[in-house]
């Protein structure tokens, strides 16, 4: 090898050694290259993942939003739509995921995903069943409103005035008690706590007790009447034990949908958490590999250079 080196010429041999220190200094840039390539696909992936982070707020205030809206159908599809480009983004993540620990996060945000879209289908089911009972329940008052007009009409169609005054008398106590619930109807609905509800439960039992104490009278007078009176009622209160439930059914979801939500936000802090650390990672790495890279080719380098010169001097020395 050496021989052949010796028999090159002068120009052949510096060029040679020209050579080798212009390979040496692109595999150094070719190792940068690499090392910032690496950088910033890392920034990349970081960028994505606190976007995920976003995108799991933005489907928390969506749903908060659709609650404060009270059912309204364009806070549903922006409630649907963030959580639909969180699982998009999610599935863009994984996509670029190339460690096994981040892969497993990612999968086990897909099954809370899932959770938390089950639990805002059975939201939104809940809210609309509340908005289809206060229909309903602002029907069937209305029509218990015109049962209780017919059966006052009924009593002062009555010729003797005593017996007008006696079922006056017996009527408006039921009466009453029918505005009061009426009264109690609006303050649980504004409000939707344990304490009106409960409130309202006693006095409904109250109205239905004060129509069964006037029941033999007016069936006897009015049996067509007060049987769709008490027809009216039933729905009414029926009605309204359906709104009761659905609310019970958004205030037990709301907070599983929270928990789900704060699952999510974890296994994203987890997947930020591990960014950082394969950025350090490669970030030694890197360091590691160039500060061996440069030696290598200083040392290559000296060598070739000991070697190039000693094939140049020696002849002239000779």
């Amino acid at each position: 090898m050496l021989s052949w080196f010796g028999n090159l010429s002068v120009n052949r041999k510096l060029g040679l050694g020209f050579g080798l220190v212009l390979l040496f200094t692109l595999a150094l840039a070719l190792i940068g290259w690499n090392s910032l390539d690496n950088m910033i696909h890392r920034s990349d992936r970081m960028t994505l993942i606190t976007d995920l982070a976003a995108a799991t707020n933005r489907v928390q205030v969506s749903r908060l939003e659709y609650m404060l809206t009270d059912g309204d159908a364009e806070a549903a599809r922006t409630a649907q739509a963030d959580l639909k480009a969180l699982r998009d983004l999610r599935e863009r993540v994984e996509r670029l995921a190339a460690y096994p620990a981040d892969i497993r996060l990612l999968k086990d945000m897909t099954g809370g995903i899932a959770d938390y879209e089950e639990a805002l289908g059975q939201m939104l089911a809940a809210v609309a069943g509340t908005q289809v009972a206060r229909r309903d329940m602002i029907a069937q008052g209305n029509r218990g409103v015109g049962r209780i007009n017919a059966v006052r009409a009924r009593i002062d169609e009555q010729d003797s005035a005593e017996q007008r005054a006696r079922l006056f008398q017996a009527f408006t106590g039921f009466n009453d008690q029918m505005l009061v619930t009426r009264y109690e109807v609006r303050g649980f609905m504004m409000t939707g706590s344990a304490d009106r509800e409960r409130t309202l439960d006693n006095q409904m039992k109250t109205t239905l007790a004060a129509l069964e104490q006037i029941e033999p009278l007016f069936a006897r007078l009015f049996p067509g009447d007060l049987e769709q009176l008490k027809s009216a009622l039933q729905g009414y209160f029926a009605s309204l034990d359906d709104y009761k439930r659905s609310l019970r059914a958004v205030k037990e979801i709301g907070p599983h949908m929270t928990e789900h939500a704060t699952e999510l936000l974890r296994l994203t802090e987890q997947l930020q958490q591990n960014q950082v650390e394969h950025r350090d990672n490669d970030s030694s790495q890197a360091r590691l590999l160039q500060i061996a890279g440069a030696l290598g080719a200083l040392l290559l380098s000296l060598l070739a250079a000991v070697v190039i010169t000693r094939q140049i001097t020696q002849p002239l020395q000779q």
